[in-house]
């Protein structure tokens, strides 16, 4: 995702670059002109999503904002495949490169939707915040839980 999010040169949103203009000519014109505002204007959201979204979601902070942007850009990919190639024969079609072209987006969009219901898990920047947060609340008597005594 962060390599996708940076078309066109290192940071999200180059303006000037073939990249850039491509994606906005063909993809957001193309596809997504009903959208309201400009087209460079959701060229530029679609790269900091990915490319921020990215970042994020790779230390596991922010997960799940971060998941559901970037499930959002995926579903916004699987939309955009089918409306350019249609269903190429799915689900028995024999496609020249042994893949639909929305196969690979939809993909990610379950790994991003697994994400955005079950946060990071044990690993990641959050586990580490919650973690802090919630022995910040037990020295203070703050303690969430609910106890029962027999």
């Amino acid at each position: 995702m962060i390599h996708h999010g940076s078309e066109g040169g290192f940071l999200p949103a180059n303006l000037n670059s073939d990249e850039f203009k491509g994606f906005t000519e063909y993809i957001v014109d193309g596809y997504f002109g009903f959208l309201p505002g400009p087209s460079l204007l959701w060229s530029a959201i679609h790269d900091y999503v990915e490319f921020l979204g990215g970042i994020f979601f790779s230390l596991g902070f922010l997960t799940r904002p971060a998941a559901l942007s970037l499930l959002v850009t995926m579903l916004s990919a699987v939309y955009f495949h089918i409306s350019s190639t249609g269903l190429q024969g799915f689900p028995f079609g024999h496609v020249p490169n042994y893949s639909y072209d929305f196969e690979e987006p939809i993909i990610y969009a379950c790994v991003f939707m697994l994400y955005w219901f079950n946060g990071c898990g044990g690993l990641g920047v959050d586990e580490l915040i919650y973690d802090k947060i919630s022995k910040e609340k037990e020295e203070d008597g703050r303690g969430g839980g609910i106890t029962t005594e027999l």
